[in-house]
């Protein structure tokens, strides 16, 4: 029997197509960042969309007016209730009842819909 040297296959790459970035005809801004501060002459390159194309999408994301916020916490605390409690209450996380109260955007018109129903009032989005 012969004695075979090395490897007698050639390996194989498997790739994730879902995991390419697919860069689009929009103007797209490349910045080049070190990898690792010890590897400080390895860049990678981050391709991020300017600012102009996000700012439409976070526009539309509903907010509570901040009459509608002052509601919110008044009525949560005379119920005897905090964050932590209200959001378990609703299902909710705690970060999402923290962003309603300070006024940042909700993805879910749900929400909204949980928390008038166990608080018992009537808010709205903007």
């Amino acid at each position: 029997m012969a004695h075979i040297q090395g490897q007698d296959w050639t390996p194989i790459v498997l790739r994730n197509p879902n995991n390419v970035k697919k860069v689009t005809t929009v103007q797209k801004k490349e910045i080049k960042k070190p990898v690792n501060p010890s590897n400080a002459h390895k860049f990678e390159t981050d391709i991020t969309t300017p600012a102009s194309e996000e700012a439409p999408a976070l526009a539309a994301l509903p907010i509570l007016t901040s009459v509608n916020r002052q509601l919110l916490i008044q009525t949560r605390v005379a119920k005897g209730m905090n964050q932590v409690k209200l959001a378990n209450s609703c299902n909710l996380n705690v970060q999402i009842i923290q962003d309603l109260e300070t006024g940042k955007p909700v993805t879910d018109k749900s929400i909204l819909q949980k928390i008038n129903r166990i608080l018992g009032v009537n808010l709205k989005f903007n």
